[in-house]
């Protein structure tokens, strides 16, 4: 038996795991393995996607959550999406004001337009896991997701994981969704969850102990139960100190 047995630790990548880099710092891998070897499981919940934390390395002995909440991810297998269909998608949402670019997400490829016709969204013939607009400025991207998220309330959801992206999702899924999915695959009695930005909320809702570090927006860290450390000095080694 291990001190951390039952317990499923759930980290977000930017800003919560890594601080303006790809890399974690030393401090938090030698935690987070000290974590998993006393019988803890720990996994990223991500807006990335799996190729990308694949490459990382990371020690992770839990299902990935990937593409913001779309994707569930076990070593090269995808246990489960949530995903829509370009049929579903209005010319409407690409001719917002100041719109730079779009990414458009599907559990297998990630694609890139400037922008995006009617007659380009209908040659889309994959599901769909996310479409990512970023915007010139964040006034514009708030306002977009203000629109939007009233328009189409029934079907999908809005959340911005940096100041000028906007992140357009299933209603359906969710890092909150997923991370209870992982609880009950892996038979964990406690779920600890950390992040920093809007995509955040719904796993921080989720968990049973959240923890928001100090550079996250205000709107999370009235969410999470705890407040911790900034994201570069070393929080998921802090918050594995404070179990």
């Amino acid at each position: 038996m291990g001190k951390f047995d039952g317990i499923l630790l759930a980290s977000d990548f930017d800003g919560t795991l890594v601080w303006q880099s790809h890399t974690p710092s030393e401090e938090n891998i030698k935690a987070i393995n000290y974590f998993i070897e006393n019988g803890g499981l720990f996994t990223v919940s991500t807006g990335r996607t799996y190729e990308f934390i694949k490459k990382l390395n990371l020690p992770i002995n839990a299902p990935l959550i990937t593409i913001n909440g779309t994707c569930i991810n076990d070593y090269d297998k995808i246990l489960k999406t949530f995903t829509f269909s370009a049929e579903q998608l209005s010319e409407e949402l690409f001719n917002s004001d100041n719109l730079q670019h779009t990414f458009v997400f599907s559990p297998e490829n990630e694609c890139n337009f400037p922008i995006l016709t009617q007659s380009e969204i209908n040659q889309i013939n994959e599901p769909i896991c996310k479409i990512v607009f970023c915007f010139s400025d964040e006034e514009s991207a708030i306002s977009f997701q203000n629109k939007f998220s009233k328009k189409y309330s029934s079907e999908f959801v809005f959340e911005r994981s940096w100041p000028v992206g906007v992140e357009m999702l299933s209603k359906k899924g969710g890092k909150g969704t997923c991370l209870n999915i992982i609880k009950e695959m892996t038979n964990s009695r406690i779920t600890i969850a950390a992040g920093d930005f809007e995509n955040d909320i719904s796993m921080l809702k989720a968990a049973d102990i959240s923890y928001a570090p100090e550079n996250a927006l205000d709107s999370v860290k009235k969410i999470a139960n705890r407040k911790g450390v900034h994201c570069k000095d070393n929080l998921i080694e802090y918050i594995i100190n404070n179990i």
